[in-house]
């Protein structure tokens, strides 16, 4: 079964979607769900496409900041995220799931759960191998 709840939030033409999927022991995991990762809850972050080329991409900066954010606090929450956009994201059927309207367009989706595994960690470099101080 799935609920969807959405709300607005400022600014103004950014549009925050929840997702949360319930399981029942008869009913297998639909096929968004899999495809989103299996995580119980998503978040949609959608804007409204703008006619002025400046104003559409502010208002995708905005929206693409609002996710980056709801990733940082659920980190800070130990949640796994991950962002998923591209293809995915702009599909008809995911348009029509969401029930988008043509002048909405998805920033991200933003899958949310509890990971079964620790993320791998890579070894950093050093800064001082990737930067050079030129002064002012």
């Amino acid at each position: 079964m799935e609920f969807v709840m959405s709300f607005t939030v400022m600014p103004k033409n950014i549009f925050p979607m929840l997702l949360i999927f319930q399981k029942k022991k008869s009913i297998r995991c639909s096929n968004t769900q899999r495809i989103w990762g299996g995580a119980p809850v998503h978040i949609i972050v959608s804007y409204e496409i703008e006619e002025d080329p400046i104003k559409d991409e502010e208002a995708l900066m905005g929206a693409s900041a609002a996710v980056q954010n709801l990733m940082l606090t659920a980190a800070d929450q130990n949640l796994g995220t991950v962002w998923i956009a591209g293809h995915v994201a702009h599909s008809e059927r995911v348009k029509e799931l969401l029930n988008l309207s043509d002048s909405e367009k998805i920033a991200g989706i933003v899958p949310i759960g509890i990971p079964d595994m620790d993320p791998p960690l890579k070894e950093r470099q050093d800064s001082k191998e990737k930067t050079e101080w030129i002064g002012f």
